[in-house]
């Protein structure tokens, strides 16, 4: 299996993105590897029913404490940011 020294994981929905955090872990565990970062990008324009609301950080960080313990990684960087997701999600991808 290949090593990745850091992984993005993009939360869109905390609810329904929560499974994908498992998938993730086990990466982590398989792999070694030591950075897990999850983003949320506010893109300020929610509309009912279309696009999700901003979601707050310690939601981030509950997901990562759910999701992510017990694939040897026990905290993960947690970042919401406003602007438009693709761009950001790239941006902070660079970074």
């Amino acid at each position: 299996m290949k090593h990745y020294q850091k992984i993005l994981v993009c939360i869109d929905q905390p609810d329904q993105d929560a499974r994908m955090l498992d998938y993730a872990g086990a990466i982590c565990r398989v792999s070694g590897t030591r950075e897990v970062h999850l983003l949320h990008v506010n893109s300020g324009a929610a509309v009912e029913g279309m696009v999700p609301g901003p979601v707050a950080p310690e939601a981030l960080q509950n997901l990562a404490a759910e999701h992510l313990k017990g694939h040897g990684r026990e905290d993960a960087i947690c970042r919401v940011i406003t602007g438009t997701p693709l761009i950001e999600i790239l941006r902070y991808g660079i970074d």
